[in-house]
């Protein structure tokens, strides 16, 4: 009974010698082993997950950084200082969050700050092709703990795929809801995206093969939040993908408590 409730840690005592000894014996090294094994199974996720937080860290898309300089190149030859000096201090802020420290766990601000870098810069670079809105986070969610690296690589997978081909038109939006004892986070963009591609997109989130940007997050989210924290797709108002982070703000108060 123990065992089928999961409680590997259960063993049998006999302490006088019987024909039953043997099944004792093999009962007990049975759950030994399968304790262990879940212990190490447990190990190695955590080392993966972490080993996939240090290298999305360590990811430099050479061509985002081409086009940032390309376009530092244009502002100069314009004469345009203002541009050249936004775009620097946004993409040194930018790398200054990815770099400055290992930290798994920050606040929620500070996503949004980094998010808000990221998006500055690629307006710079898509101009009126793409429009942008962020709403404001409420005050009580600034101090919310969040994996590190959650929302950009939502927002780099709108400009990747929803916004690549747009000459004009593109819409991006963030906004927040809460509803009973969760937060909600919603990244939307009005792409091209078909039904079947948003079911695929749901499929890989639970795909231990998958390394895709919105796979990381997701698994990190399940991770590090401590089962508080979930990442969801699905159609977006504006007609494209629409992906959602929620957060459970009741075991969030608890921890910190």
């Amino acid at each position: 009974n123990e065992v089928s409730k999961g409680n590997f840690d259960v063993r049998l005592d006999d302490r006088i010698s019987s024909d039953f000894q043997f099944i004792y014996d093999g009962f007990n090294y049975m759950t030994s082993s399968v304790s262990g094994y879940i212990e190490e199974n447990y190990r190695q996720k955590v080392m993966r997950t972490e080993s996939e937080f240090k290298a999305l860290q360590a990811q430099i898309n050479p061509h985002f950084l081409y086009n940032c300089f390309a376009n530092i190149r244009s502002f100069c030859k314009m004469g345009d200082v203002e541009s050249v000096a936004l775009m620097t201090e946004s993409l040194s802020k930018l790398f200054l969050y990815i770099t400055r420290n290992a930290a798994p766990i920050v606040t929620l601000n500070d996503e949004v700050e980094n998010l808000k870098s990221y998006l500055q810069i690629q307006q710079m670079r898509f101009g009126d092709r793409v429009s942008v809105q962020v709403a404001d986070l409420p005050e009580a969610f600034r101090d919310m703990p969040i994996p590190k690296l959650c929302l950009q690589p939502i927002a780099e997978n709108s400009y990747k795929y929803a916004f690549a081909d747009k000459v004009d038109g593109g819409i991006f939006m963030v906004g927040y809801t809460v509803h009973d004892c969760e937060l909600s986070i919603a990244l939307d963009d009005n792409g091209e995206i078909d039904d079947e591609q948003i079911a695929l997109i749901a499929v890989s989130l639970s795909d231990a093969a998958e390394t895709s940007g919105l796979v990381n997050v997701s698994r990190r989210l399940q991770h590090y939040a401590d089962g508080y924290g979930k990442l969801e797709v699905a159609r977006s108002n504006l007609g494209g993908l629409r992906v959602t982070i929620r957060l459970n703000i009741e075991k969030k108060e608890d921890a910190e408590g």
